[in-house]
């Protein structure tokens, strides 16, 4: 997986984390809840908490570069790609920025940075 899809993976996380304590501490201070067994952290529903707003950007951004470069769907650069066909059907996305916890921005750098021609990492 690419470096930037374990960074927003942890952003995601922490933003999950930070956003059960402060609904079970409701402005208080902050506490770690700690329970006998992981089945309660799932009672929570953090999913239904967490919402991703996902960008409408032109296709010369993030599609124009995969029909240009096929290599970015099997290649190391897959995960951008990957990661932004999951956010636009995953139950965490909104269509309301002003709902939104998190902005993703769908962008193929790492695909269109890279020549055709550089070696395989």
């Amino acid at each position: 997986m690419g470096f930037r899809v374990w960074v927003l993976s942890i952003l995601i996380l922490h933003g999950v984390f930070a956003r059960i304590g402060v609904a079970e501490g409701e402005g208080s201070h902050r506490t770690e809840r700690i329970s006998g067994s992981a089945g309660d952290v799932l009672e929570d529903d953090p999913v239904g908490r967490l919402k991703v707003f996902v960008y409408e950007l032109p296709s010369k951004y993030n599609k124009k570069i995969v029909q240009k470069d096929p290599r970015c769907l099997t290649h190391m650069f897959a995960a951008e790609i990957f990661m932004h066909r999951f956010l636009l059907s995953s139950p965490v996305r909104t269509l309301n920025p002003e709902e939104a916890d998190w902005f993703y921005t769908p962008v193929y750098t790492t695909c269109d940075l890279t020549r055709m021609d550089s070696p395989c990492l």
